[in-house]
């Protein structure tokens, strides 16, 4: 998969200020930052080795210390997980893996929730997969991840009106709810 996603640091920071512009010219005042999820594998330990620049979010909250928003494949464990982890923590960046009631591997095995979490990194939910838009399995995954606490942040996929009517629905359901407060 490596650059699969080839948009640069650059080109991202370039688009979200067209953004902004016309945001503006809309007289909408909203504010664009940007960031950019990774893919864990080979070419993104490459960019790592390399310290290529990286776009990570959370430097306008209050974080102990900037995010990076990863991924990886939904079937398996990466073998370079530790590897791409620490070399994060040595630039100083925490990981955030993206949708992790997904991950079957993580479904199989939730004392690793509790591993990787305990090693410092933190999870976003997909507030779809309270609705089960993603499998049952998932949405029971992240109903459990939501008891335990184990969720530090949630996103959702808003690019039509069905999505956003998906995401008030999953924000009204009794663990959108808890994640609430």
């Amino acid at each position: 998969m490596h650059r699969f996603y080839g948009a640069t640091p650059e080109q991202i920071r370039t688009a979200a200020h067209t953004l902004q512009h016309r945001l503006l010219d809309e007289g909408l005042m909203v504010y664009i930052d940007t960031a950019a999820q990774y893919y864990i594998d080979d070419g993104f330990l490459t960019m790592l080795d390399n310290r290529s620049e990286l776009l990570p979010f959370g430097t306008y909250i209050d974080a102990p210390r900037s995010l990076v928003l990863i991924e990886t494949s939904l079937i398996s464990f990466p073998d370079t997980w530790y590897d791409v982890t620490d070399m994060l923590n040595a630039r100083g960046l925490m990981p955030v893996l993206a949708h992790p009631e997904r991950y079957i591997y993580l479904q199989n095995n939730r004392d690793w929730v509790r591993l990787l979490r305990n090693r410092g990194t933190l999870f976003k939910l997909d507030m779809s997969s309270l609705l089960g838009r993603h499998g049952q399995t998932a949405r029971q995954m992240a109903e459990w991840m939501i008891e335990q606490g184990h969720i530090s942040f949630i996103g959702a996929d808003v690019l039509n009106e069905q999505h956003l009517r998906m995401l008030r629905e999953a924000l009204a359901s009794p663990f959108g709810q808890r994640l609430r407060k």
